[in-house]
């Protein structure tokens, strides 16, 4: 079972991701109507004839080429984020759940502890109390602490980490 901690890196960690291919298409944006275009401006001016044609059409065929590349990095920094946010949310709830029922499956052990223990005398119930105060508690405590925004995550080659 992840902790909150871990989900909020894996999420924090998709959303770099997505950053980097972002910036990513930039540069090649950049590229495709700024530099290139203006090296096919100067030759243009400089080259003509048949082979500066087919040369420039070649060139403009690649420009559109980083083009589109530069748009399909944006779609997949798009789902990247989209689909981090989805699992994020299903982590979560998860996580939510699990709780849940760790701290439903503590009350029923104890008051399991306690019908036997009010079978046998008054003590062992109030150890079965004390049982129970001590469980939730760190059920609560253990929830309290896997709230935070380092660990888990997936690393630069795409496995898990952690």
């Amino acid at each position: 079972m992840l902790t909150e901690r871990q989900i909020k890196a894996d999420l924090a960690m998709a959303k770099e991701y997505a950053s980097e291919l972002e910036d990513e298409a930039g540069r090649l944006t950049k590229l495709a109507n700024g530099s290139l275009e203006g090296v096919f401006e100067e030759l243009r001016v400089a080259w003509k004839g048949e082979n500066a044609e087919k040369y420039l059409r070649k060139g403009e065929a690649l420009q559109a080429d980083i083009a589109n590349t530069a748009k399909a990095l944006r779609n997949i920094a798009a789902t990247i984020r989209s689909n981090a946010q989805n699992t994020y949310a299903a982590e979560m709830e998860n996580l939510r759940i699990y709780q849940e029922k760790q701290r439903e499956l503590a009350k029923q052990t104890v008051n399991v502890i306690s019908n036997v223990a009010g079978m046998s005398g008054g003590v062992a119930g109030k150890v079965a109390s004390e049982v129970l105060k001590e469980t939730l508690s760190s059920i609560d405590t253990a929830k309290a602490s896997t709230s935070g925004s380092s660990g888990g995550g997936y690393s630069a080659g795409g496995g898990r980490r952690g």
